[in-house]
């Protein structure tokens, strides 16, 4: 089970995205009021807590209208906030393994995280429908 290393503020994928757009320039924010409250809660934030899901609706909302950027676009702008000393994820090593898949493949990011971390917890395989893994190691695609 993950445990925070300090107390830690968890942000939902609307502030993050308010967050970004103006920080690294992938949007025009939607907000101006909520892109500050967002800083203003990081800011002040002994650390900030992403969880698992939080991240795939980051790629979904990224990837979708009114963004519409590329994965490979979303895989760095992720490994962006990975790097960053003010937030915490559920386990780095799982969700850089997803990225590196995501950024090889076709698939949805969500499916490579969530292989990445069945393998981490001893998983031999992830058996899906998603034709688009076939080629991806440690996962089984049914017919």
């Amino acid at each position: 089970m993950y445990g925070l290393s300090k107390v830690a503020t968890c942000c939902s994928v609307k502030v993050l995205i308010n967050l970004l757009a103006q920080l690294i320039a992938i949007a025009k924010c939607d907000d101006e009021t909520q892109w500050r409250k967002a800083v203003e809660i990081i800011d002040r934030a002994e650390s900030c807590f992403i969880c698992n899901v939080v991240l795939c609706e980051i790629f979904w909302v990224l990837k979708g209208k009114p963004y519409k950027y590329s994965s490979a676009e979303i895989m760095r702008t992720l490994e962006l906030i990975l790097q960053s000393p003010k937030f915490e994820f559920e386990n780095k090593s799982v969700i850089y393994q997803a990225i590196s898949l995501a950024r090889q493949g076709t698939a949805d990011f969500a499916a490579y995280l969530i292989g990445a971390i069945n393998h981490h917890y001893k998983g031999d395989r992830t058996v899906t429908f998603d034709r688009q893994l076939k080629t991806v190691k440690r996962f089984e695609v049914l017919k």
